[in-house]
């Protein structure tokens, strides 16, 4: 069986590239990619804001550049912190019942009921 310091070797000595696969949490969304060097903060690729990455593992590729990809969509604004939406849950309305799904009223109820009047 072959070691991985050994494959590591014949990987690069084939012109594959040591990268490591992030993961950037942002209030707009979370990212992934895989970037060669390792910073201490990224800019959002939406919004632009320095944001933190975690490291998820460490890989090959022979890719020039690899896109940051939206693995997960933002949470609703009143979740966000944002100071100017309310944070409290909507309240439910009552809508207000169609006549074609009411029930017709039955003989003997409060409204007398005549055919001819």
């Amino acid at each position: 069986m072959e070691s991985w310091d050994g494959l590591r070797l014949g990987l690069l000595a084939l012109g594959y590239r040591k990268i490591t696969y992030l993961q950037l949490g942002c209030a707009c969304g979370d990212f992934r990619s895989g970037v060669e060097q390792q910073q201490d903060s990224y800019p959002c690729p939406r919004c632009g804001k320095p944001s933190q990455a975690v490291p998820l593992a460490e890989g090959f590729t022979r890719r020039e550049q690899i896109p940051w990809e939206q693995v997960a969509w933002p949470l609703p604004a009143r979740y966000r912190g944002d100071s100017d939406v309310d944070r409290r849950p909507r309240a439910r309305t009552r809508r207000s019942q169609d006549a074609r799904h009411t029930r017709p009223p039955r003989f003997g109820a409060e409204q007398p009921f005549a055919l001819w009047e």
